[in-house]
C-alpha cells in the first residue's frame, strides 16, 4: 500500500496547491517526517480501506493524534488513536501555547 493517492492533488485544494505549492508543502513536511513501513495487518474498521491504513499507520507510529476532516474518521465510535478535525487539532496547539 506504499503508493498512496496524493490528497493535494484533489480538486478541493487546487486553489492552496498552485503554483508548486503543493510541492513545498510536502518538502517542508518531509523534512521533518518520520517514514514507516506499510503496516502489516490494517484492521478494517472503517468504510474506506485508505482510512484504515492510515489508522494503522498512526498506531503503528504510535501517534498520540490524526487529523482528519473525513467525517469517516472522526465519527468512529472507538478510534484506535484519536481523532481530530483540523481546527481542533490547531485550537489544542494554540491552547498549548498559552
Amino acid at each position: 500500500m506504499g503508493n498512496r493517492r496524493c490528497a493535494l492533488a484533489r480538486p478541493k485544494f487546487a486553489t492552496q496547491s498552485a503554483s508548486g505549492r503543493a510541492a513545498a508543502y510536502v518538502t517542508a513536511l518531509a523534512a521533518g517526517a518520520v517514514v514507516l513501513a506499510d503496516p502489516a495487518t490494517v484492521p478494517a474498521l472503517c468504510r474506506e480501506p485508505d482510512d484504515d491504513y492510515l489508522l494503522a499507520l498512526a498506531v503503528a507510529g504510535r501517534a498520540y493524534v490524526a487529523v482528519s476532516g473525513d467525517r469517516d474518521l472522526t465519527e468512529l465510535a472507538d478510534p484506535p488513536v484519536q481523532i481530530l478535525t483540523p481546527r481542533a487539532f490547531i485550537d489544542r496547539l494554540e491552547a498549548q501555547s498559552d
